[in-house]
């Protein structure tokens, strides 16, 4: 019988203001003796999107009253500043405010050479540690990736803010094997990016229904920053020995719908998915479908010209080709005409832009296309 998880929590400090008001992570921790895995779970990076800070809220109170064989690390506020920055009625987090930079795409590749450091050598480490067998040997890869970044985070204590933010995070979610960073979009179904290694019918078990098949490619953004290197030592260690592992890391973005919403009872639901997908309980969400695409078909479209967008689709819903996505109320004095944007291909629409109110090139709505099931 597993024992029940001793919580604690515990502060990184972040920065001080001229107010002399202090900035800091607060992380509560889930322990138990012998875990079977660790969980990482952050939320609200982008600071409007706050559905994250119920699921964990959520969760919170799950674990007082559940016994799971896991260790979960938590961080309810990943990035309080720009929780507290609001434009008028609504908040502004997606940005710094400082710098005009997306919060989300300052992490680093701990595979590539900094100054105080060398370019990681993945053939030569495998080749020093091919008799540990792969776990043990990816454990290894993992300890030294965490050195990088410690190393990393050492250095930066005269950096700006929002590079010590980056590493710290990076640096508390690293030796996780589940790292959920949950954020929202604008007017939006629930769906996760996901490392194309797995996608499987495992994922059903969320309750996200929509999966973006993310490449083996780095990126400056939270996950695949975590995941890429593990990836790459996988990829490698495969190509090596002739093998077929997959990567131990199940590292996600998982978008949890509207921003600028709060919601207690989806959090629970949310949280029920969370929980089986960590326990591998099978596919619990047998009478629902699943679908998927590779993150180069999730495809992004624009307005063509200025205007009033009104919606005329159904988010998470299969649409074929030209069938209307919405259309463009024009206001200018020559004519009262309405542009229908449509898309050339079957797609499923899962997101819309929050404010109706767009310049020419400012994005509507994005799509998935050439999309498979998840089985």
């Amino acid at each position: 019988m597993y024992e029940r998880a001793a919580m604690k929590t515990y502060q990184r400090r972040l920065k001080t203001l001229a107010s002399g008001h202090i900035y800091n992570l607060t992380y509560c921790q889930y322990t138990v003796p012998k875990p079977e895995s660790k969980v990482y779970m952050q939320a609200a990076l982008h600071g409007a999107e706050i559905q994250g800070l119920a699921v964990i809220r959520q969760l919170q109170k799950r674990l007082k009253e559940i016994v799971v064989p896991f260790d979960f690390k938590l961080l309810p506020l990943a990035n309080p500043s720009a929780f507290d920055t609001k434009m008028g009625e609504y908040g502004y987090g997606r940005f710094d405010p400082r710098t005009g930079v997306n919060w989300n795409r300052g992490f680093t590749n701990l595979l590539v050479a900094s100054e105080f450091f060398d370019a990681f050598d993945c053939d030569a480490f495998i080749s020093e540690h091919a008799n540990l067998g792969f776990e043990h040997a990816f454990r290894a890869f993992e300890k030294a990736m965490q050195e990088r970044i410690d190393t990393l985070v050492e250095k930066s204590t005269h950096q700006a803010p929002e590079v010590q933010l980056a590493l710290i995070l990076h640096q508390e979610a690293l030796e996780a094997d589940y790292i959920f960073d949950l954020h929202c979009d604008s007017i939006s179904k629930p769906y996760v990016y996901t490392p194309q290694y797995l996608i499987d019918k495992r994922l059903r078990n969320l309750t996200a229904q929509h999966f973006i098949a993310t490449p083996c490619e780095f990126s400056p953004c939270f996950n695949q920053a975590i995941f890429y290197p593990f990836w790459v030592f996988t990829e490698k260690w495969n190509q090596k020995k002739g093998e077929n592992q997959v990567s131990l890391k199940h590292a996600f973005t998982y978008e949890l719908g509207s921003k600028e919403r709060y919601c207690s009872f989806a959090a629970e639901e949310a949280v029920t998915g969370l929980l089986s997908y960590i326990s591998d309980v099978g596919d619990t969400n047998t009478n629902s479908q699943a679908w998927w695409c590779a993150e180069s078909f999730y495809k992004r479209l624009r307005a063509p010209c200025g205007g009033v967008f009104e919606k005329a689709c159904e988010l998470g819903k299969i649409h074929l080709a030209q069938e209307p996505i919405g259309q463009l109320h024009q206001l200018s004095e020559e004519s009262l005409e309405n542009s229908v944007i449509t898309y050339d291909k079957d797609f499923i629409p899962l997101t819309i832009t929050a404010s109706p109110v767009v310049h020419q090139g400012d994005e509507v709505a994005k799509l998935m296309t050439q999309y498979h099931e998840v089985i």
